[in-house]
């Protein structure tokens, strides 16, 4: 399996970039700390993300959690469909702030 890291883009935009799975999330979780500290508004584009598990949604919802905990926000684009499904089968779809117009 190989990294998942978090990439700089445009502005407030992070690419997420490799295999995101249950090994990688606490590396991205620290990388996210990081890069950005739960300042403005962030968007993170998964259009890169090779491979995923479920424990991506849980790292999704850790994201949004602590943007709104540090008064910024985070939304994401090209949610892999999975990912919605699995949030949707949870009952947790409404607290992802997915761009519509960037995912597939």
């Amino acid at each position: 399996m190989n990294t998942a890291r978090l990439v700089k883009g445009d502005g407030q935009t992070f690419f997420l970039d490799g295999d995101v799975a249950l090994a990688t999330v606490p590396s991205l979780l620290a990388q996210s700390r990081e890069l950005w500290a739960g300042d403005g508004d962030q968007v993170i584009d998964m259009s890169r993300v090779r491979r995923i598990d479920s424990s991506s949604l849980a790292l999704m919802l850790e994201w949004a959690r602590a943007a709104r905990a540090g008064g910024g926000s985070v939304r994401f684009r090209s949610v892999p469909g999975q990912v919605l499904a699995v949030a949707r089968l949870c009952g947790v779809e409404t607290l992802l702030p997915v761009d519509s117009a960037g995912g597939p």
